[in-house]
């Protein structure tokens, strides 16, 4: 079913069983329209790919006092405001335009189950709400509907199509009750909203929903989970023994200054991320190794600089000992976990490498599935796949003899994942000819 309003356009897929449960895929103008808030920034984890954009809407924003004062008074606070105002149906501008007017969002104080992340949020929202206000009408004025719908509303159109054809909704079916169960809610029915302009970074909304960024299709099965983990909020106690450890261990430290400073992650992510993987696992929604991968792989400078230690601790251990229980017992869960961690700080480093231990190796080499093509997109200096003679731009065809045609990008980053001094067998397209090189993961 394909229905328009207000130039949002839905697709609803329904797994018909017991645990019946609705997922629709939406665009959204005013999502949209306030993520320029962070695309027009000088932030690079949320400008992004959007030259395009900026070169066209920054010139018109910095001839208007009004709006430019808008403008710098919520730069890089889009997904707050996304999150914040996402109790307002239309989706489109002119209606966030008269729900700001109406100042319905002043409810928001009294609102349950708002992320702590997002707290400040709301008094400064109260008090600046007219900035915002006369931004949005600048837009409105500078008819951004017609832009919106020229430049991106095409793209999504085709993506959400695709994906109402090819979306596993009977995967999801295992998952609906731990959600349930553990989360305490109910996603009978659970609207994801894709964005062009969220760079790769995906959101909780309000009234069981998410932003997913276009450019993230590829990670459904670990976002999903993920964003619905937001449900969680760390006790104080918690955070408190989170920032103790940063300060008791060096090698922690910096991995909490890349998370919580250089990606400004709120404290409660490494918590967030190890319960969303955990029930991704459990739901059969991915491979543990695909789980320890993404925590491996998570906010990475370099590859020297990445990863989430306490998320992949956390995962451990709710791994090991099966959790169950309610968000409650998580927070205890985790409470007990910090405790052991903050009696032996020193212990971080080598446990969590432990961890890893059976996809420490690295080939160093980033790939992605173009047109179901598993493309080479960057090598890595002084690691196997640029030593090995791999470029960008090739195309890798079978790895330890297994082809990757119609494989997942999880399923196909699963097979080069391995331990240090493991070997890979890469047979790839360079050009027009075949090759093969022999990796030892470093």
């Amino acid at each position: 079913m394909q229905k328009f309003i207000g130039w949002t356009c839905g697709f609803i897929l329904m797994a018909m069983s017991a645990t019946a449960m609705n997922i629709s895929f939406h665009s959204s103008e005013k999502i949209d329209a306030l993520l320029l808030l962070n695309v027009l920034s000088d932030d690079k984890n949320f400008n992004g790919p959007y030259q395009k954009v900026q070169q066209y809407w920054l010139p018109l924003i910095k001839n208007n006092p009004l709006a430019l004062e808008g403008f710098n008074t919520w730069k890089n606070s889009a997904t707050a405001l996304c999150y914040l105002l996402s109790t307002e149906h239309s989706n489109n501008l002119d209606g966030l335009i008269k729900f700001l007017k109406n100042n319905t969002f002043i409810q928001l104080g009294s609102e349950k189950n708002i992320e702590a992340a997002y707290f400040p949020y709301i008094k400064t929202l109260q008090l600046n709400s007219n900035s915002l206000l006369k931004f949005l009408e600048f837009l409105q004025n500078q008819n951004f509907t017609n832009y919106w719908k020229t430049e991106f509303h095409p793209q999504l159109d085709s993506v959400i199509k695709n994906l109402t054809k090819t979306f596993n909704i009977d995967a999801y079916k295992k998952m609906k009750p731990m959600i349930t169960d553990l989360l305490g809610i109910n996603i009978d029915s659970l609207k994801i909203y894709i964005s062009c302009l969220s760079n790769d970074i995906s959101f909780t909304l309000l009234n069981n929903s998410m932003c997913i960024s276009i450019q993230k299709l590829d990670e459904l099965n670990y976002l999903i989970p993920h964003e619905l983990s937001h449900q969680y909020n760390p006790s104080p106690q918690n955070i408190a023994s989170l920032k103790y450890i940063a300060d008791s261990s060096s090698y922690y430290k910096a991995c909490y200054d890349r998370i919580y400073n250089s990606y400004n992650e709120g404290t409660e992510e490494e918590f967030v991320m190890a319960l969303g993987l955990w029930i991704s696992v459990q739901s059969e929604l991915m491979t543990k190794t695909t789980a320890l991968r993404k925590i491996k792989n998570s906010y990475m400078l370099d590859i020297q600089n990445r990863g989430a230690p306490i998320a992949g601790i956390i995962f451990d251990v709710l791994y090991t000992t099966n959790f169950k229980g309610t968000l409650n017992d998580y927070d205890k869960y985790v409470k007990n976990i910090m405790n052991d961690l903050k009696a032996k700080p020193n212990v971080i480093q080598s446990s969590y490498n432990e961890i890893l231990t059976d996809i420490a190796g690295t080939a160093g080499m980033l790939v992605q599935l173009k047109n179901n093509q598993l493309v080479v997109t960057k090598t890595i200096d002084n690691y196997p796949a640029k030593l090995s003679g791999i470029m960008e731009g090739d195309v890798i065809i079978k790895i330890n003899n297994t082809e990757i045609k119609n494989r997942t990008l999880d399923a196909v980053l699963d097979l080069l994942s391995g331990k240090q001094g493991d070997k890979k067998e890469i047979e790839y397209k360079h050009g027009e000819a075949n090759k093969y090189s022999i990796l030892i993961l470093k």
